[in-house]
């Protein structure tokens, strides 16, 4: 567990082999904490996870379809491709979607796609847009084994599968594909640490937690969890490029106000400087990192006021006063509201 000398100035001892689990309000925890906190995007880490740790990913969320899958023939990320499937789509937040090329054991030569989809709360549209890209895909790829998975972010409870279903006057047409409901392992805190002895996803898994789950005070509780999961990081003896590279997705994760941004600096150096190992971001990198988020800001209110100026027309004063003030998650949870929202008071209210 943490203490106080991990905040304070003479940082000293052995890295907590598990950090504080996050201390959650309910299911939808996350949502308040991300609307009225530091602002955190979780597209690109993601994708980025989703690249580096695909096999880690899948065995962690997906251990029965895990042995299925012949790992000795390295995924085949199919960016490109998925764009040119979906991109005329409707416009929604997701967190990130990727399209894998795998080799089973069962099928053969056939190809075998994997469609993954990171959501946040999966809402009444979801499962509809889930169908969407599945039949394009499929027409696309005829052939094609397809395998849809889906991970919702920000949601504890729900069942295991979510269902699209279509009835005509004789003929009905029903899309089932699997959800994992990523809160759920607020509930297995203890077993997530410690299969990230071994799998570097479940350090992802902790970070995403952390980020949407991070209790009251936020700040207090994220800067805690996030010094616990740097040092966990020494103490798991991960070699030095993963640790590189799950130093960085925690740090994109899960972010703090600046007041405990710079504590966690400080604290990050200190464990540097305990373990002679340079692997932690430099202050040059982290400046760098929260220049591109600076342009990811701008770019995130100049596609809302698109989609809001053609959804309901010409923006009045006080909605361009709020999108200028909002922060990150506010403008994604906005996005989000876009094409269910009655008004545009729907859309940018607080509720």
């Amino acid at each position: 567990m943490l203490h106080d000398d991990d905040l304070c100035d003479d940082t000293r001892g052995e890295p907590a082999a598990v950090p504080d689990m996050p201390a959650a309000a309910g299911p939808e925890a996350g949502a308040t904490a991300n609307s009225s906190n530091a602002s955190a995007d979780y597209d690109s880490p993601w994708k980025e996870a989703l690249e580096r740790y695909f096999e880690p990913f899948v065995a962690l969320l997906w251990p029965a379809l895990h042995p299925r899958i012949d790992w000795a023939q390295p995924p085949r990320f199919l960016d490109k491709e998925l764009q040119q499937v979906v991109r005329d789509a409707d416009s929604g937040r997701r967190h990130a979607d990727k399209l894998v090329e795998v080799s089973t054991h069962e099928h053969g030569p056939r190809l075998v796609l994997i469609h993954v989809e990171i959501e946040g709360r999966g809402g009444t549209a979801f499962a509809a847009r889930m169908y969407r890209y599945h039949y394009r895909l499929r027409d696309t790829y005829p052939d094609a084994v397809i395998e849809t998975l889906a991970v919702l972010t920000r949601r504890k409870r729900g069942p295991e599968a979510m269902v699209y279903r279509d009835e005509g006057l004789s003929s009905t047409i029903e899309f089932r594909f699997a959800v994992v409901n990523l809160g759920g392992w607020l509930d297995r805190w203890t077993e997530l640490a410690a299969t990230a002895q071994h799998n570097p996803f479940a350090v992802v898994v902790m970070a995403q937690l952390l980020a949407h789950h991070g209790g009251a005070p936020l700040g207090a509780g994220r800067l805690r969890g996030k010094i616990g999961l740097t040092r966990m990081l020494y103490g798991y003896g991960y070699g030095r490029q993963d640790v590189l590279e799950l130093y960085r997705l925690i740090d994109w994760m899960v972010q703090l106000p600046s007041e405990e941004e710079r504590r966690f600096v400080a604290a990050s150096e200190r464990l540097e400087r305990e373990r002679t190992m340079a692997f932690v971001l430099t202050a040059e990198r982290v400046g760098e990192r929260k220049g591109l988020e600076k342009g990811e800001q701008t770019g995130r209110q100049t596609v809302l006021r698109r989609q809001l100026t053609r959804r309901f027309g010409p923006l009045p004063q006080w909605a361009e006063a709020r999108i200028a003030k909002a922060r990150s998650a506010e403008l994604l949870d906005w996005a989000d509201r876009v094409l269910d929202a009655a008004t545009l008071e729907d859309v940018l209210s607080g509720r």
